[in-house]
């Protein structure tokens, strides 16, 4: 719990005691409130998974439905397979800022191995989000897609999802004068503006 509080302190310094609080009272009752996150995190998850094979199971034109024992099997294997995906993403994001604290830590390496830990964070997250769209077309419809589909329809997802992270990056650059002229206001407006 220290090291939530100095993580707080650092970056919220005007409420952590107010939230390193409320942080207490949860941890303290974690019993159900744990069993409770997790049963609220299964229900939650298959009804997204099964929304996610429903609306692909339309947009591929698929005519036969799975059972609902089917269905629930593949909602398993999604949630495991995602929570799986986000496990390895973690680990690797956690060795490659390690990595990048080893060159701060040592400048004489900093100029050699940088640049490629850069270029390698870079690489694997657009490995990480194409593994995930290929992994979200070849389970969830009742019928697989070829090889060559399913490997084109990721490599497109992917594509279009960086370009659309780009955009939203420079979106918000753009943004970030005029919340600073009209405040919260100005920031609710561009929230607004890329909802629609």
């Amino acid at each position: 719990m220290h090291e939530v509080q100095s993580v707080l302190k650092a970056f919220l310094p005007r409420s952590q005691q107010a939230l390193a609080d409320n942080l207490s009272v949860i941890v303290a009752d974690r019993g159900l409130l744990g069993f409770v996150g997790f049963a609220s995190f299964f229900l939650f998850s298959t009804f997204l998974f099964g929304s996610v094979h429903t609306v692909l199971n339309r947009v591929f034109q698929v005519k036969q439905e799975r059972t609902l024992v089917e269905g629930m099997k593949v909602d398993l294997l999604m949630m495991g397979l995602t929570a799986l995906l986000v496990l390895l993403a973690v680990g690797s994001t956690w060795l490659l800022t390690v990595a990048l604290a080893f060159t701060e830590r040592y400048p004489s390496w900093s100029g050699l191995l940088q640049p490629g830990l850069v270029a390698l964070s870079k690489a694997l997250g657009v490995a990480a989000t194409a593994l995930l769209f290929y992994v979200l077309y070849r389970f969830p419809p009742a019928a697989t897609m070829s090889t060559r589909a399913l490997m084109i329809a990721s490599v497109t997802g992917t594509v279009l999802f960086q370009f659309a992270k780009w955009g939203f990056a420079w979106y918000v650059a753009g943004a970030q004068a005029n919340i600073e002229l009209y405040g919260a206001l100005g920031g609710l407006m561009y929230l607004f503006i890329w909802l629609y």
